[in-house]
């Protein structure tokens, strides 16, 4: 089973769809990234290990990831964004560099 079908099967079985308008509004809030510290090993392992996949949400939560991590670190998302270079999908690289 791959990191993304893995990630999936557990994302699935953790729903609680009585939780997922509160656990929205949650993450869309600045709350969940204030003051995080990012493990940048761990956020190039996730995105360098996905980065063939198709799947569209894949992609586009790739660039989430980096847009978000921008907020706190725009240089290193800009040299990570180029260091991939065409290996990154362009959707991930508009995400990632929205507010760049």
């Amino acid at each position: 089973m791959s990191l993304l079908e893995q990630l999936r099967a557990e994302m699935a079985a953790a729903g609680d769809p009585s939780e997922a308008v509160q656990q929205q509004r949650y993450m869309k809030s600045p709350v969940p990234y204030h003051g995080l510290d990012v493990d940048l090993d761990l956020l190039t392992f996730a995105i360098e290990r996905n980065l063939d996949d198709p799947w569209f949400w894949l992609r586009k939560a790739i660039g989430w990831a980096l847009r978000q991590h921008a907020r706190v670190d725009p240089d290193w998302v800009r040299e990570d964004v180029d260091s991939l270079d065409d290996r990154l999908s362009g959707l991930s690289r508009r995400e990632a560099t929205k507010h760049l």
